[in-house]
């Protein structure tokens, strides 16, 4: 029997919500307001959700332009020295 399901569910809502941080972190800094929009929503993002929000925002950029094609300039990410090896590294 699980004695402390609230502890575990607290958990579980943490794993959920770490991928959408990671994501957030590595969004370039011109997407600031965007990404301060998703942190202050009332129910939390998943990733998808939060990739989502940012192609509807690009999307709205381009309109507001008068461009035909969206940029992409929505999902530019920050140039960040990663530590260690990668994590899909291919076994020989």
């Amino acid at each position: 029997m699980i004695e402390y399901e609230s502890d575990i569910k607290r958990y579980n809502d943490i794993l959920q919500k770490d991928p959408v941080y990671i994501f957030l972190d590595g969004l370039d800094d011109l997407l600031d307001k965007a990404r301060s929009d998703v942190l202050h929503m009332t129910s939390f993002l998943t990733v998808d959700q939060a990739y989502a929000y940012f192609c509807r925002e690009d999307v709205q950029k381009v309109v507001m332009i008068g461009s035909f094609a969206p940029t992409g300039s929505g999902l530019a990410a920050k140039s960040v020295p990663r530590l260690g090896p990668p994590t899909h590294a291919r076994q020989p």
